[in-house]
């Protein structure tokens, strides 16, 4: 339900990274209290964008939920 929301696409300059990226890492985040360096190692994914996620994804899943 939230993977349209926090799903962005392909372009020139970036890659796509997958919903289901961002939700893993952001679920990791909270429920083990990863910090933000040892989840850019976990995901090689860069620290300046994996930092956004939390953000994107507690947003997007707030969205759904108020509108249940």
């Amino acid at each position: 339900m939230i993977g349209p929301k926090i799903q962005k696409h392909d372009t020139v300059f970036r890659t796509l990274i997958l919903a289901r990226t961002k939700l893993e890492s952001t679920l990791r985040h909270l429920a083990r209290g990863d910090n933000i360096t040892s989840l850019e190692y976990a995901f090689k994914i860069p620290k300046n964008t994996i930092q956004t996620f939390p953000t994107q994804v507690l947003t997007a899943i707030y969205e759904v939920l108020n509108s249940i």
